[in-house]
């Protein structure tokens, strides 16, 4: 059974062509609009300027195949990678050490999908202290 999931897509509300989506929408605009007033606000677009008239996003169900434990590992991977890009920055206060012990640690994270059980059994590796 495939599992469904609701998105987003920018239609022309005349003809109904779909120019953008289905996406999901940016994490930011609920808190722009406040989470009660974010669906009344993106229907219908013109009040942000005449070039916006006649389009508006709308709410779709759509159909998801169930996803599989690779892409769940890799997307993990992904996350953790993103949280340590602030220890690559040359501005970083640390030592050589320290340094090299966090680029060990990433490098050990992209590793992790060359591991004999890939992708059931994994062996995180502990980031640097």
């Amino acid at each position: 059974m495939k599992a469904q999931k609701k998105l987003w897509q920018l239609v022309n509300l005349k003809t109904q062509a779909v120019l953008r989506g289905p996406e999901k929408l940016p994490d930011n605009w609920a808190g722009i609009f406040g989470l009660a007033g974010i669906k009344d606000k993106i229907h219908e677009l013109s009040w942000m300027g005449p070039s916006y008239a006649g389009l508006g996003w709308e709410e779709i169900v759509v159909d998801v195949e169930e996803v599989s434990p690779e892409l769940l590992v890799k997307n993990r991977v992904r996350e953790l990678l993103a949280a340590t890009d602030w220890a690559m920055l040359p501005d970083v206060p640390m030592t050589v050490g320290q340094k090299q012990n966090w680029i060990a640690y990433r490098r050990a994270l992209r590793e992790v999908k060359h591991q004999p059980k890939f992708p059931h059994i994994i062996q995180w590796p502990a980031p640097p202290e």
